[in-house]
């Protein structure tokens, strides 16, 4: 598949709206709408949800990616999409205490649960990631949206890869994490759809709209903006079989992109010239 025109466009009916929803005001979309009442109702319990042996392990496993994707020099500026309740903040700090961070989420109770936890001086935006434009950000080292937080974002798949592009350094990386198209749920009830209500782990009472992509639509699309990336997951068994038995194998095969939970996409830099 090319890398234009495989989205549904930005603000387009997605899927079928399983729980009735409240409109907020503030919304431009009723993608937006359904992202910020969803990830409000389920912040109060996010963490513990999340707080698992297996989540543990994915844990491991994300942050040992980041210190690759991390620069040597001082205080790297990290652009965190999705911030949620600072999962994410909180393994780069472990690795980076120096760093300069920004945490960006459409979620109002996500971010009160975030600056619960850590320090009132974090620059957090209450804001969509739709909405932050190319010339906002500069010099950024490293970009992330982890656990599949990049999936939740209503651009299509370019304009999300060139905006992200634009405000990095030359030398700067970016982590982008996607729902899988082609994973083990996928051949269930899900199937193979672009776009599909999504409910997190643990949670019943409602869904949200989320696009799905495949290692190679992620891998061609960032070949047509000269980027060099590559594609690795959370492991097959994530959301599917998150037994303590598969924890070892699972972290072995999330190594490869083609058939995990997720697909996760790992941006280096610029591709060598041919």
């Amino acid at each position: 598949m090319g890398s234009g025109g495989i989205d549904f466009g930005a603000g387009e009916p997605v899927c079928r709206d399983a729980v009735a929803r409240p409109v907020a005001t503030n919304s431009t979309t009723p993608w937006l709408e359904r992202q910020k009442y969803y990830w409000d109702a389920v912040a109060p319990t996010y963490d513990l949800q999340y707080s698992t042996e297996w989540s543990a392990a994915e844990n491991v496993i994300v942050a040992r990616r980041l210190s690759t994707l991390l620069p040597e020099g001082p205080a790297p500026k990290v652009l965190d999409l999705g911030c949620g309740t600072g999962l994410g903040y909180g393994m780069l700090t472990e690795l980076r205490p120096d760093m300069e961070y920004i945490g960006v989420d459409a979620s109002a109770g996500m971010l009160d649960i975030f600056r619960s936890k850590f320090a009132d001086d974090i620059q957090l935006l209450n804001e969509p990631v739709e909405g932050l434009l190319a010339d906002r950000f500069h010099g950024i080292d490293l970009v992330i949206a982890t656990f599949t937080s990049a999936s939740y974002i209503d651009l299509r798949l370019r304009e999300l890869l060139a905006r992200v592009a634009s405000w990095m350094k030359p030398s700067g990386c970016i982590y982008l994490s996607f729902l899988n198209r082609l994973s083990i749920g996928s051949m269930g009830a899900l199937g193979f759809g672009r776009v599909i209500d999504y409910s997190s782990r643990g949670f019943t009472s409602g869904t949200v709209p989320a696009k799905r992509y495949t290692s190679r639509e992620l891998i061609e699309t960032c070949a047509g903006l000269g980027l060099s990336a590559r594609t690795v997951s959370l492991g097959p068994f994530a959301g599917v079989f998150e037994s303590k038995f598969f924890i070892r194998t699972n972290a072995l095969l999330a190594n490869y992109g083609g058939f995990g939970h997720t697909v996760d996409l790992m941006i280096t830099g610029k591709a060598a010239a041919k």
